[in-house]
């Protein structure tokens, strides 16, 4: 096994299911048949699904279709029993299609560690930049990393490529691990310099943070 695919394996830190309870507070599927109420077809895509249980809870809650990706084999043939689709590998070496992107949100949790490459980027960096082309214009991104890893490159290319962006840490005790927050964003039609925007995002780094609620009066559809 490659150092990146072991970094991966030891970087792994499920997200809790009192905190996926709470993200999905902040979610409103698609209208069916142009109706108002949710249950409309959408997909999601977790680029590093674990055992499948955060997705599939999130699936449980508000519909849609499920599609993980999970480099560790054991982990990926338990997501495979809970999710629609789940393919076993290294995300990298996937091809899905990104010049028609189909994927609605993308639940991403990276491994908290530094990539394999010479620049030795951080690996919440490059899952965000990788993974990001799967994701439809107007596609909710769910974006989970320690809050001091909010790093300038980050904060550049979420207000660059995504609009209404709301951050907000985990909740005590979850916080006190590893100082995590959730990021949603909105995925911009066409890329877009905003350095204000940037700006907010990366003050967020060492800022005071609000707690993640239970849900909210303008959710992300």
């Amino acid at each position: 096994m490659s150092r990146l695919a072991n970094k991966k394996i030891a970087g792994y830190f499920p997200t809790p299911p009192a905190i996926v309870e709470r993200i999905a507070g902040h979610l409103h599927p698609p209208p069916a048949g142009g109706g108002t109420e949710g249950g409309g077809d959408f997909r999601w895509l977790d680029p590093c699904a674990g055992a499948g249980v955060a997705l599939h809870e999130l699936r449980r809650m508000r519909g849609g279709t499920s599609y993980g990706i999970e480099l560790d084999r054991e982990r990926a043939e338990a997501a495979a029993r809970i999710l629609d689709h789940v393919l076993a590998g290294d995300y990298a070496a996937m091809r899905l299609p990104k010049s028609q992107p189909g994927i609605s949100v993308i639940f991403c949790n990276p491994p908290y560690d530094h990539d394999d490459d010479a620049t030795s980027s951080r690996l919440e960096l490059t899952f965000l930049r990788d993974t990001q082309a799967y994701l439809m214009a107007g596609g909710v991104l769910i974006y989970i990393i320690p809050q001091y890893r909010i790093s300038p490159y980050i904060a550049k290319r979420l207000a660059t490529h995504f609009r209404d962006v709301r951050i907000y840490r985990f909740p005590d005790p979850d916080y006190a691990r590893f100082r995590q927050v959730v990021i949603f964003a909105v995925k911009r039609a066409k890329p877009e310099q905003d350095d204000a925007a940037a700006l907010r995002i990366a003050q967020a780094k060492t800022g005071i943070l609000p707690v993640l609620p239970y849900s909210t009066d303008d959710p992300y559809c």
